[in-house]
This record gives structure tokens, C-alpha cells and sequence, in this order.
């Protein structure tokens, strides 16, 4: 019970002390200061020349053409090296007759 007490006055406090707030004042020199660091940090802000082209956009349509690059080149080798490979273990089983031409035919 002691700790629920505790745990409640300590609430309080908390809630007193943040609705107590008052406001600081600053000696004007500071504020004037603050204020024209702020104005020149803002209006020196440059933009970067060099790659203002590569907006996500562009980032996104070269990355599609990389993608279907790359599932074509996969589709494409996987039918190759299979019709080789049917090839290949057509004339190893005797099922067609070699492609080469021999002399003593």
C-alpha cells in the first residue's frame, strides 16, 4: 500500500510541476543572434548539381529494366543449356545418331 501511495504522490508532483512551467526570457542580443543564424543558415542551403537527374523515379525504372534484364538472361540460359542437355543425352543413349558426318559412312 505504501508503494501505490508513493507511486500516487509521485504523479502529482509530476503533474504540478509540468502545469507550472514559466516562461524564460533571453536577453534580446540572443534572440537577434539565433534569428539571423537561422535566416542565413536557411538561405544558404545550395542544391547538388550533379545528380539532381537521379530522382527515385528514374532509380525505380532502372532498377525494373535490371530486373527483367536479369529474368530474361535467366529464362533464356535455363531453355539453352536444356535443349543441349536433351541433346546431349539423346546421342549418349543411342536415341538419334550423331550430328557429325563420318568418313566411312
Amino acid at each position: 500500500m505504501d508503494d501505490n501511495k508513493k507511486i500516487a504522490q509521485f504523479v502529482d508532483e509530476l503533474i504540478d510541476s509540468a502545469s507550472s512551467r514559466v516562461r524564460s526570457t533571453s536577453p534580446t542580443f540572443f534572440n537577434d543572434k539565433v534569428l539571423k543564424r537561422l535566416a542565413v543558415s536557411h538561405t544558404s542551403e545550395e542544391v547538388p548539381v550533379f545528380f539532381t537527374w537521379l530522382t527515385p523515379k528514374v532509380q525505380f525504372a532502372a532498377f525494373l529494366v535490371f530486373v527483367i534484364l536479369n529474368l530474361g538472361t535467366l529464362y533464356f540460359r535455363d531453355a539453352f543449356n536444356e535443349t543441349e542437355e536433351l541433346q546431349a543425352f539423346a546421342e549418349n543413349y543411342g536415341l538419334t545418331s550423331p550430328q557429325e558426318e563420318s568418313l566411312f559412312n
